[in-house]
């Protein structure tokens, strides 16, 4: 999804620029250091609008789930246009949406233009009655006033256009309790201030990543420049935002090693793998599952997203309902002297994981 800044005066804007964004919510269970991905971590979520934690679908112990987000800078000189992977669903959402706040309109580009979808959000009051206004900046029942983001590693050291970081990955119930902890100690217009995504940054990037799986419309990434102008070579506004949400981070698997392995098929290291590649790619999925849990090393992803990624990203008409049916019955018959070989992470998808992926929009696949 693609997010244009229109400049008005006196707005320090470079039109050659944009920010890439990608927020990805699989990460490592900090107790079996297994991998957990979003339909499991929505499953494990409870129902306490004060509980952060997750259920790790593999200890079964609570962890705190991590949204990643990586902000990058570019040129349009260096803008490339990659191929979206299919699992991506392009959002239906964007509309046109001026909104004008200290001097700068922001729009929305999409494929739809409704003029019922058009406001201004000069004509919203966000006062609030005198004996609901709270003087106090401190948010009463809030459990996130003493976290703080937590940066990562940049992907290079020498790399200043790139910036890293994670915040707590909220299920919805929680993220209401705290935008209602904001609304009420600090009055409803701390919400649409310039520094949102700095002053409230886990709420922020909380309310992108559920706007954006629910298909809902929202100038949320337009705040996204102001926060980040420090990547810009010359600390201008970017005018463009190209946000993407993904189930995970690049990560040493068939699927996005699919190039690679197929123009280096005749080496011995990667003939195997191939073999696993061409199996699949003939819906031959119990011979591709009888020789990736042989051939697998302790870099790959588990069994299940291995080849669920790839019919995602290169089978046509790919239902992952029915592979879930299907890997399960194949994991079953694993040949006994292979049997050793399968790992906790595994495991087929449960029901209730397999009900939250369904629930919202698909994640993108990065490539």
């Amino acid at each position: 999804m693609r997010f244009t800044l229109t400049p008005e005066c006196g707005v320090d804007l470079d039109p050659d620029s944009e920010l890439k964004v990608k927020i990805w919510s699989s990460f490592t269970c900090s107790h079996c250091q297994k991998m957990i991905y979003d339909e499991q971590i929505l499953a494990g979520f409870g129902h306490e609008e004060s509980n952060l934690s997750t259920t790790c679908p593999y200890c079964d112990k609570t962890t705190v789930a991590q949204l990643s987000i990586e902000v990058t800078y570019r040129s349009a000189q260096a803008d490339s246009n990659p191929v979206t992977p299919r699992m991506h669903r392009e959002s239906s959402i964007s509309k046109t949406q001026p909104i004008d706040t200290n001097n700068i309109q922001i729009s929305l580009e999409g494929e739809d233009d409704d003029p019922m979808d058009s406001y201004d959000s000069g004509n919203i009051s966000f006062a609030m009655p005198e004996p609901i206004r709270r003087e106090r900046k401190t948010r009463s029942g809030s459990v996130l006033a003493s976290i703080n983001p937590r940066s990562m590693k940049k992907k290079e050291e020498d790399n200043k256009n790139v910036e890293i970081f994670e915040v707590p990955y909220l299920c919805p119930i929680v993220l209401r309790k705290e935008v209602e902890c904001v609304c009420e100690s600090d009055g409803p217009g701390e919400m649409v201030k310039d520094d949102l995504a700095t002053s409230h940054s886990i709420l922020f990037w909380n309310m992108v990543w559920w706007f954006c799986r629910e298909n809902l419309s929202s100038s949320l990434p337009l705040y996204i420049p102001q926060a980040f102008r420090h990547l810009h070579p010359t600390g201008q506004l970017c005018q463009t935002v190209e946000l993407s949400t993904q189930w995970c981070k690049t990560a040493h698997s068939l699927y996005n090693n699919f190039e690679e392995l197929s123009h280096n098929k005749e080496l011995p290291q990667c003939a195997q793998l191939w073999r696993v590649v061409e199996h699949f790619m003939q819906d031959d999925l119990q011979s591709a599952v009888n020789l990736l849990v042989v051939h697998r090393t302790e870099a790959h992803i588990n069994l299940y997203r291995e080849l669920v990624y790839l019919g995602c990203r290169y089978k046509n008409n790919f239902s992952t309902l029915q592979f879930d049916e299907d890997y399960a019955s194949c994991l079953a018959r694993i040949p006994q002297i292979s049997s050793s070989r399968i790992r906790t992470d595994d495991i087929p998808m449960k029901q209730a994981d397999i009900h939250c992926r369904q629930m919202f929009s698909c994640l993108g696949l990065s490539i």
